[in-house]
């Protein structure tokens, strides 16, 4: 294994113990980003909770625009979990509705 794996992996633990949940799953983000852009196996995830992400009648949230679907690499959700146990994480539609407003470029308008 690379040397500069070995230093993101103790940045990730370290920042597990420090700073929690969304800045390690940022740092593991960008990762990504950086070794496997065009590797992308999708992991596709409805968030529809009518009650939670809905702001107008129509079904639309505030920008207009139908968002309920996230599209997370497998990879990506793979590096996540080696991380964060089911223990530690709940990946259910609360954390999933969460990751898409932290990380827009995951999520996808349904319609439009």
């Amino acid at each position: 294994m690379p040397a500069h794996y070995i230093t993101f992996l103790d940045s990730v633990f370290d920042s597990k113990r420090h700073r929690g949940i969304w800045p390690t799953i940022e740092l593991l983000v960008n990762f990504w980003k950086g070794t496997n852009p065009t590797k992308y196996d999708s992991f596709i995830v409805d968030t529809k909770d009518k009650k939670e992400t809905r702001y107008r009648k129509t079904g639309a949230g505030k920008s207009g625009h139908f968002r309920s679907l996230v599209d997370i690499p497998v990879q990506l959700h793979g590096m996540i979990r080696k991380v964060y146990n089911v223990d530690e994480l709940e990946m259910d539609g609360k954390f999933f509705r969460e990751f898409a407003k932290r990380f827009r470029e995951f999520s996808v308008a349904e319609k439009i």
